[in-house]
């Protein structure tokens, strides 16, 4: 009896659904946008930590000069009725002098209590922003800012146009707005692709051999003593 061998090679290609990088390298693409976005998330929670770091730093200072005002405010309302008690007890002042000059010492002392709050709240808020893990340590850590508010200057605010220039070069959020938009750019691409005609274009190499030796048969496939070619195209409509 005779053996029939054959080996076949063959290619395709789609030429009009399937066709091309946008078709097939669809995910690949959004896998690649999708990493650009990640980091511009990253990027963005580093930009508003760091914003709100320097923003309750400033809030210290903030706190720093209002405790100093609050305590000057109440050492000259100590003041005031000081005077007002002694200019009493000679008949210079009325008994309504006084109560009124204990009135304003008592909302001085208000002023400042809020003042040392506002502190205490914006010294937590710093601590829970820097560290990794709040504990009761770092929470009884004291924080003494060393500067002082800087003296406002005309340049610290850049003209509408820069503010907008610089906003758009860097912001987080309209990068990652672009990638969505990239991203539903690839997907539309991809599904009017897909909506094509299947247009196949095909291609075969195809050598055979027959013989009664199973070795022989293979020889022949090998040495392509009978070749077999095949070419064509294909057509699906939807």
């Amino acid at each position: 009896p005779d053996l029939t061998s054959n080996a076949t090679i063959g290619i395709t290609q789609n030429l009009l659904s399937g066709f091309g990088r946008r078709a097939n390298a669809r995910f690949i693409r959004i896998a690649q946008n999708d990493q650009q976005f990640s980091r511009s998330v990253f990027r963005q929670k580093v930009i508003d930590t760091t914003s709100k770091v320097i923003s309750t730093y400033y809030d210290l200072l903030a706190d720093v000069e209002n405790i100093h005002v609050a305590k000057e405010a109440l050492g000259y309302a100590q003041k005031l009725l000081e005077d007002n008690q002694e200019e009493k007890k000679i008949g210079a002042a009325a008994q309504l002098d006084v109560a009124q000059a204990e009135l304003d010492v008592a909302n001085r002392q208000q002023d400042l209590l809020t003042a040392q709050n506002t502190f205490e709240q914006d010294s937590q808020t710093m601590k829970s922003l820097i560290s990794r893990s709040f504990s009761g340590q770092i929470a009884a850590v004291a924080i003494h800012p060393t500067d002082h508010l800087p003296d406002p200057h005309v340049s610290d605010i850049p003209s509408l146009a820069e503010a907008l220039k610089e906003g758009g070069a860097n912001r987080p959020e309209i990068e990652q707005s672009m990638v969505n938009l990239k991203n539903q750019e690839i997907t539309i691409h991809a599904t009017r692709n897909a909506l094509l005609p299947t247009l196949t274009a095909f291609a075969a190499f195809s050598p055979q051999g027959q013989e009664g030796a199973l070795g022989a048969a293979l020889g022949q496939v090998f040495h392509n003593r009978y070749p077999g070619y095949g070419y064509g195209v294909s057509l699906q409509i939807p």
